[in-house]
């Protein structure tokens, strides 16, 4: 498994871009989910001017609803700008947080190899300019792991469970592990935010894009 930082310029106008620019600061992600009609929904944290920085995005045509949860965070369900759909369709994942600042976007992105880093990079030219910043590698089976929640994540990936679009939902591969639901769900979890927590130790051996390409 490999953790790469991608810099992202696009070539159009987003209401993240105007915003940004607008309040000039940036929005950064937490987390993010892409609907088949194309919107995405995503959690942000704003530390300041969030009810200015929500009126703003309610007023996009391209925004379709905007919540607010304690002080400082956003839920927004909106366009998407294709940047999302485009990780995951080659096998991608978001590791931790994304930052909108302009018509910049830094994705912090997990996938498997270099071929799939290359085909992502690739499928982002379509909607502007991407930079591999760093690369680094995540050990393949890191310490930590139960026997079924490595057999969780494995008969995911298999299945195509983590696809765009998805190959197989969490149902279907419940069954093939024989078991329920909430349990492949749960191991899954808790294998997810184990090997998300070991790529946020590790130490990184930085390489150049060119080394991706």
């Amino acid at each position: 498994m490999l953790r790469t930082t991608i810099r992202l310029d696009l070539d159009s106008d987003y209401v993240l871009n105007d915003v940004t620019r607008e309040f000039d600061r940036p929005i950064v992600v937490t987390h993010e989910e892409v609907h088949d009609d194309g919107t995405l929904t995503f959690v942000a944290e704003v530390p300041e001017q969030r009810d200015e920085i929500a009126a703003r995005l309610a007023e996009s045509s391209a925004v379709e609803r905007v919540g607010t949860a304690g002080e400082t965070t956003l839920f927004v369900r909106k366009r998407s700008c294709g940047a999302i759909p485009v990780i995951r369709r080659h096998n991608g994942m978001l590791h931790g947080v994304d930052r909108a600042l302009g018509t910049e976007r830094v994705f912090d992105v997990l996938a498997f190899s270099r071929a799939d880093i290359r085909d992502i990079v690739e499928g982002l030219e379509a909607i502007g300019t991407p930079h591999v910043e760093k690369l680094s590698r995540v050990p393949d089976r890191p310490s930590g792991l139960s026997r079924r929640q490595q057999e969780a994540v494995e008969t995911a990936i298999e299945a195509g469970y983590y696809d765009w679009p998805r190959g197989a939902d969490a149902e279907t591969v419940a069954s093939e592990l024989g078991i329920t639901h909430p349990t492949f769900l749960e191991h899954l979890r808790k294998a997810e935010k184990k090997l998300l927590t070991r790529a946020l130790a590790a130490p990184a051996a930085d390489e150049s894009e060119r080394s991706v390409r």
